[in-house]
């Protein structure tokens, strides 16, 4: 059994590294989102990126030693497509000069389709080192895409889903279900005409409210109907059947890939290995330690002219805590939990730990106790957070 956080450290440092940089500039804020992100800033960018840079370079020299050289990178926000193709290329290249680069690393930019005006930045974008895209379309209904204020319509969001299949690239769309007074028909049409374009990779997500957002409001206040379960349960259900049914593999509770195109960088958070996040807002697991940068992108552009570090909220992890998120963290995934990784991890079985739980959560007919994984039945997948709250200490 591991006896030292020391000793539980020494094997994270051998995970690996990704990295992950936020950029929360919008010209205007969706009205489900809840991430760290401001309008009207536009002129802060260039300062932002050097603060960016100065972050980078602080932590290489803090962490360049520990960990692998990182095996992802993913820029987020926000909206990154507000940036040049000539930042990210900046960026990409600091990366490999303060950490070095593994080979072939996936390098992800989210994009906003209101923001490719052709074919060619695209083209600019995969130049600067992006081999990954990843597309916020959230639905080709262009009264739902009102709802959510979104910036595209769309056919701006066809057009450049054309864009990227000329190109032949690795590419992602992103995929809202559930809205309030939403009809399954609604969201299946969607599903269904995207899925004809084949891209390598959907992310769906059911809408979650979060409070100080405008939908949350209005759900609250009775402008708009609440999410039905029943409809949310369906489009889970639906969804799994129409993906599978040509070929995608449901990898993870919200994701689905054609072989060989899992996000390698999401599937690092998901597998517990170690990220670094920049930029305010930004959120790492380093050092066996939660971290998140204060939200505050006026004192963080300060960093362009300084040579000092963000603030930031530290959690630390006690060695109970980090078996709790190996458990929950990895049932996400359609693999689960190996045993045999876990035993090594923290030096014990997980029965020694769970045993009561897994079974009661067996006889519930949520997860499936194989001889060397763990995994969510279809059942459990549907009550993901009932099973994730058991292992919550």
């Amino acid at each position: 059994m591991i006896n030292s956080k020391q000793e539980l450290l020494n094997k994270f440092r051998k995970r690996g590294l990704s990295l992950y940089f936020h950029l929360p500039f919008c010209k205007s804020k969706c009205s489900y989102c809840d991430f760290y992100s401001l309008t009207g800033k536009s002129d802060l960018k260039e300062k932002y990126i050097q603060a960016l840079i100065n972050e980078l370079e602080l932590s290489g020299e803090r962490f360049s030693n520990l960990y692998p050289e990182p095996s992802t990178i993913y820029f987020g926000g926000g909206t990154p497509s507000l940036f040049s193709p000539a930042d990210f290329n900046l960026i990409i290249e600091k990366v490999k000069s303060y950490f070095s680069l593994k080979l072939g690393s996936e390098i992800t930019i989210e994009l906003n389709p209101a923001d490719i005006v052709s074919k060619e930045r695209l083209i600019e974008y995969r130049e600067a080192g992006i081999n990954r895209f990843s597309l916020g379309v959230q639905s080709l209904n262009d009264d739902e895409l009102r709802l959510l204020g979104r910036r595209h319509d769309g056919n701006k969001a066809r057009e450049v889903i054309r864009y990227l299949k000329e190109m032949e690239v690795n590419f992602s769309i992103d995929v809202i279900s559930s809205l309030p007074g939403q009809d399954n028909s609604d969201y299946l049409a969607s599903l269904k005409e995207l899925l004809k374009y084949k891209p390598n990779h959907f992310s769906i997500y059911n809408l979650q409210l979060e409070e100080g957002t405008e939908l949350f409001d209005s759900v609250n206040n009775g402008k708009l109907p609440e999410i039905s379960e029943e409809v949310d349960a369906m489009n889970y259900k639906m969804t799994d059947e129409i993906l599978k049914a040509v070929g995608y593999n449901h990898y993870e509770i919200s994701s689905y890939a054609l072989p060989g195109y899992q996000s390698a960088h999401n599937s690092s958070y998901w597998r517990f290995i170690p990220y670094l996040g920049l930029g305010p807002g930004a959120h790492s697991f380093i050092e066996l330690n939660r971290v998140e940068n204060l939200k505050d992108l006026d004192s963080y552009v300060r960093l362009s002219t300084k040579n000092s570090e963000p603030s930031r909220e530290v959690i630390e992890l006690d060695i109970q805590d980090l078996r709790s998120e190996f458990i929950f963290l990895g049932l996400r995934m359609d693999q689960g939990i190996s045993k045999s990784e876990f035993s090594e991890l923290f030096g014990a079985a997980i029965g020694s730990f769970y045993n009561d739980r897994i079974n009661k959560l067996e006889d519930e007919g949520l997860i499936k106790n194989y001889d060397r994984v763990i995994k969510l039945t279809d059942q459990g997948k549907l009550f993901a957070n009932k099973v994730f709250l058991t292992f919550i200490d």
